[in-house]
């Protein structure tokens, strides 16, 4: 079975993520983002912790290259103009050379400049893939243990509010990596 890796947290449809949607119970809702990466995904608010935790982390660039991968695959093949400049911008902001937030991929998964002319929706599946796979066995479970988490299921058992998150990290957004980008990259 291949994973299609869609998340409602991230504006698309959870439809083909395992498991079952979360329920109306905010306390479910946090416990669940502990029970697989796939759940916490399908979690708008799952998404924008684990962005802020990553981001602490200066690796937001992952979340953040994936949830525009989901966003370039649902521009129609027929609109290869959109296509052109979609992808364009993504190698540009993460797999080219002097990429801001390179992502940390293997050349089998790299797209190359000279695939940006002919661009298809499913063209960073590969490298979409690897960095899926990157979080889920590396930075998810330090989230699931990071004191952010435990903070979250606490006052989510506790029937109080989620904590609160920086107002960068709460806009979950290329724009907040792009306000402390990593010190060893050009911008």
């Amino acid at each position: 079975m291949q994973l299609n890796m869609s998340a409602r947290g991230c504006g698309g449809s959870s439809s083909s993520l395992p498991g079952t949607p979360g329920a109306g119970d905010p306390a479910n809702s946090v416990l669940r983002w502990a029970v697989s990466f796939e759940n916490l995904l399908e979690d708008p608010f799952g998404v924008r912790y684990f962005t802020a935790f990553l981001m602490s982390e200066v690796s937001a660039e992952n979340i953040l290259f994936w949830q525009a991968c989901e966003k370039f695959k649902k521009i129609p093949a027929t609109s290869l103009n959109e296509l052109k400049i979609a992808a364009r911008s993504m190698y540009n902001m993460y797999l080219s050379e002097s990429a801001p937030y390179s992502v940390n991929i293997d050349d089998t998964a790299r797209v190359g400049e000279q695939d940006l002319e002919q661009p298809v929706p499913d063209m960073f599946n590969k490298a979409q893939a690897q960095i899926f796979k990157l979080m889920k066995m590396d930075s998810y479970r330090r989230f699931v243990r990071s004191p952010l988490y435990q903070s979250c299921t606490l006052t989510s058992v506790e029937g109080k509010p989620l904590p609160p998150l920086s107002s960068e990290a709460n806009k979950g957004s290329r724009d907040n990596v792009n306000k402390s980008p990593r010190s060893d990259k050009k911008v």
